[in-house]
Parts: C-alpha cells; structure tokens; sequence
C-alpha cells in the first residue's frame, strides 16, 4: 500500500485482480475471497474511490482511479482465456480509454500458445482499435500479454515467435511506449526476465507521453517463496506512464 501511496498516481489497471490462495499458503480461496469483492475499499485506501472490474474467468483485470471510471464494453467469450475490458476514465482535462487485457499464458510443460495468443488479440484489436464505429481516440491497450516482442529479439537465445507483436506492427499503427522511448534496451517485466507486459498506445494518447518507467525497487523485485510458482510481491513488475493533459 505504502508503494502505490509513494507514486500518487491517478489511474492503476491490475491484472488477475482476485484473491487466489490464503496468505503465506497454497490453500485456495473458497467463497469468503476478499477479492474482487472488496476492490472498491482496497482502492480507497490509496485515494481511488471508484472501480471497475471486468472478467471472464477467475483472473479478471480492474481499473482503479481517482476520477469516475465506465467499464464500456467487456470481452470475452470462448473468444478470449482471461478476457479484456474496455473502459472509460472520465479526468478533469479529458477521458481516458485504457483497454485492460491478459493473454492466455503457455502451458505448465512449456508448450507455446503464441498462435492462441495471436488469435485473441486480433480478437480484441477487431473490437477496438480496428472498429472505427466506437468513434474513441486516444488508446491504451495495456496488461500482461504473456508474449514477447520482435524488437526484444536480440536478447532472447531462440526464436519466440514473435505473433502478436508482429500482429499488433501488421495491422495497427499502435506504440509500443516502452519499445519506442527506449530502443535498443531490454527492460524486463517479470521473474523470469522477460518482457512479457506492454502498454500500446495510438497516437493521440501517445503524443501526452512524458515519461515511463519500469520499476523495478526494494518494495517490487520478485522474490521467490516456497510454493510453487509464486512471487513476492509479484512475478510481474508495475509499469508507470506520466501522460500530460
């Protein structure tokens, strides 16, 4: 709490935003979950008072803020694993639209998903970004793609495949905040030094970029604990972006 509460920052989007396993435990979670049921008072103790939660497994994805915020239009379906949202954050200086989204990690033995995961976010493309009748402009696609991207080639030992980054490059002219404002370095996002979450944005929510930054410090650097695939605080690092209005 006192980290979010440290960088005050205006809009935060969580992914796989519910109660899974009982502290310091690997025992699950039965009905009494705290979350997703309580974000709206989890939220308010870093100064957000309104939420929304958007899902279509138990790894839904929410969007806290300080200013009111629309979850638009939810997707899912046998379409997507975990799902996405679209939503609207209404600021003093204009809306925001940020899409939360989570695609379908690869399996427990390592066999890829890279072609799923291709199809989902042209899934979501096609009701967002690619569906001109929404009429939004300004943009941003961000959360945990479990995928990695061809400009981070040269720092992987094989071939990743590279289809969803090569899906988003093909068919859109999103950003990559974090590829764009910091070209030739890798900047991992998770325990597995990967860069495996993105932000995009279009132009028109790009042009207010200021500053980003993963933050990697004391209070985020996945540690290991003695259950199985399970990080402290995190397996994932936050990613901040200042947008100025």
């Amino acid at each position: 709490m006192a980290f979010i509460q440290k960088y005050n920052p205006d809009i935060c989007v969580f992914c796989e935003a519910e109660s899974r396993l009982k502290t310091d435990s690997e025992v699950k979670w039965d009905t009494d979950r705290y979350l997703p049921a309580h974000w709206g008072d989890l939220a308010a103790r870093y100064g957000h008072n309104y939420h929304k939660v958007s899902r279509n497994d138990d790894f839904p994805q929410v969007v806290t803020s300080r200013y009111p915020v629309t979850l638009l239009q939810q997707l899912g379906g046998s379409s997507l694993k975990h799902g996405a949202g679209i939503y609207r954050v209404e600021t003093p200086r204009g809306n925001v639209y940020p899409l939360a989204l989570h695609l379908r990690p690869n399996e427990s033995d390592g066999t890829s998903r890279e072609t799923e995961r291709r199809d989902e976010m042209a899934y979501i493309l096609s009701k967002s970004v690619l569906d001109p009748s929404l009429g939004i402009s300004g943009w941003i696609l961000l959360g945990d793609y479990n995928a990695t991207s061809r400009q981070d080639a040269p720092f992987y030992t094989k071939d990743e495949g590279y289809l969803v980054s090569d899906y988003i490059s093909g068919n859109t002219s999103l950003k990559d905040v974090f590829g764009s404002r910091y070209p030739g370095c890798f900047l991992y996002t998770n325990a597995g030094k990967r860069r495996i979450d993105y932000v995009y944005m279009d132009a028109a929510a790009y042009g207010r970029v200021v500053d980003a930054a993963v933050l990697l410090e004391n209070d985020t650097e996945p540690l290991p604990t003695a259950f199985s695939n399970f990080y402290k605080p995190s397996d994932h690092l936050p990613l901040l972006v200042d947008l100025q209005f």
